[in-house]
């Protein structure tokens, strides 16, 4: 990470809301980059093991206004998981700012797994 997300002692505000939580009431951002710890760079050395995707049916939420990761590389990740994908004009942060779409992506998982 760089910028303002470097520093340990918390997110800037105007950072994190542009690249999270654009589409996010500002008190409610506030809120979430209060609490937000900022990413460990060790996660990217790091290995799960065999992805879950594989094996089992995924559910993937494209956030086409996301500036935290390219709405091409999300579409690329659903594709290649062979996810049942569903868009959605919304930053990082879909499930705070359009909780009835995610809730709707959920459902639908939900019941194609039954």
């Amino acid at each position: 990470m760089h910028g303002a997300f470097a520093d340990s002692s918390g997110w800037d505000l105007a950072q994190f809301r542009a690249t999270f939580a654009a589409d996010v009431d500002p008190v409610i951002a506030a809120d979430m980059a209060a609490t937000q710890r900022p990413i460990d760079a060790k996660t990217f050395g790091s290995t799960s093991g065999q992805p879950a995707w594989k094996s089992i049916p995924s559910w993937y939420l494209a956030a086409t206004r996301d500036h935290a990761l390219a709405p091409d590389l999300e579409r690329f990740m659903a594709a290649r998981a062979g996810s049942h994908t569903m868009e959605i004009g919304s930053s990082h942060g879909a499930m705070v700012s359009h909780p009835a779409e995610v809730t709707q992506l959920i459902e639908r998982a939900d019941r194609g797994t039954r």
